[in-house]
């Protein structure tokens, strides 16, 4: 089952990358948006703060490979100059790179990548990148184990890399799959771990800034994560592996000393980090963290859960389109 926008985009390497693109295809900005866990590339149309801008919207479908401090980086460029050929010679051409929940480690690893692994990376071409209640490097920050819940911690702790054959993450898929292999499971399953614990100031956020229900939006959530899980569990099982390895960030991005973020306005790429108050998959700590350490970022807290954020992202998307401004 497949989305109804979807595109496929062979690669060098004979891998098929999927993606989903909206918005004005010609644009000279172009916004990339990596997806969270359990999900796939979508775009059928753009999100509320980016409609009626001039932007061309493109979502891969993450792929569920070890080396995703390579993959994604070189994957992401070869998506880019297939649809903008121009991209690294056009003088008007301009990068925002964005991700929620899981998709902040792509995000992240296409910022702070090396410039040879992604020449677009620099501050002429990338204006900002968003990461929206998500997660920081954790291989810079030791202490990210005692900040995940139980059941997270099992997912993603460092033991679940440190035992073999990703057993793990593989015996947590035998669980999860049983719950999500319907239509209708899958959406039981976002209600019962998402929107049951929502109260009702988050729910009435969401609905207003969504413009549909809370129900509407936990059977779009679900759909998403039956699409991803028939297609394959690669990227889930691939998760707590890309998470605990070292992205390869280039030093640079981040704050070495007192007074870096007066020149870091000139040479690094603004990094606008987002998180909710209340939010147990993705700790607010993970946000301070990246606001506090990577140069010009800045950090916005909004009431909520871990889907909180979608009750202000209009708000978001506006904030990040300025920093070309």
């Amino acid at each position: 089952m497949s989305s109804s926008n979807e595109q496929y985009l062979t690669l060098p390497d004979e891998r098929v990358l999927a993606y989903a693109q909206c918005g004005n295809l010609q644009s000279n900005t172009v916004v990339i948006w990596f997806h969270g866990i359990m999900a796939v590339g979508e775009a059928k149309k753009l999100p509320k703060g980016l409609d009626g801008k001039d932007v061309h919207f493109i979502s891969p479908t993450l792929p569920g490979l070890r080396a995703f401090h390579e993959v994604v980086p070189k994957d992401t460029l070869a998506l880019i100059l297939h649809l903008h050929p121009d991209a690294l010679t056009n003088d008007d051409f301009r990068l925002f790179v964005a991700g929620g929940s899981y998709g902040t480690v792509p995000a992240q690893i296409v910022y702070g990548c090396s410039h040879d692994l992604f020449p677009l990376n620099t501050s002429q071409k990338m204006k900002g990148c968003l990461l929206a209640s998500g997660f920081c490097p954790m291989y810079r920050f030791p202490e990210f184990t005692s900040h995940l819940t139980w059941a997270n911690y099992i997912a993603i702790g460092s033991w679940s890399v440190a035992i073999p054959f990703r057993l793990i993450p593989r015996l947590i898929t035998v669980g999860i799959s049983l719950q999500v292999n319907t239509l209708e499971k899958a959406r039981s399953f976002v209600q019962k771990f998402i929107i049951d614990k929502m109260s009702e100031e988050e729910r009435r956020s969401i609905e207003a800034a969504q413009g549909r229900t809370v129900e509407e939006v936990r059977d779009h959530m679900g759909d998403i994560v039956f699409r991803s899980t028939q297609k394959s569990w690669e990227g889930y099982i691939d998760f707590s592996h890309a998470a605990n390895s070292d992205w390869k960030l280039r030093p640079e991005v981040f704050k070495q000393a007192p007074g870096d973020e007066i020149e870091a306005e000139l040479t690094t790429p603004r990094v606008l980090v987002t998180t909710t108050h209340e939010d147990d998959l993705a700790a607010p700590v993970f946000s301070e963290w990246s606001a506090k350490n990577f140069k010009n970022a800045e950090l916005k807290v909004y009431p909520g859960g871990h889907i909180g954020i979608l009750g202000y992202m209009k708000e978001v998307w506006e904030a990040l389109l300025a920093y070309d401004e």
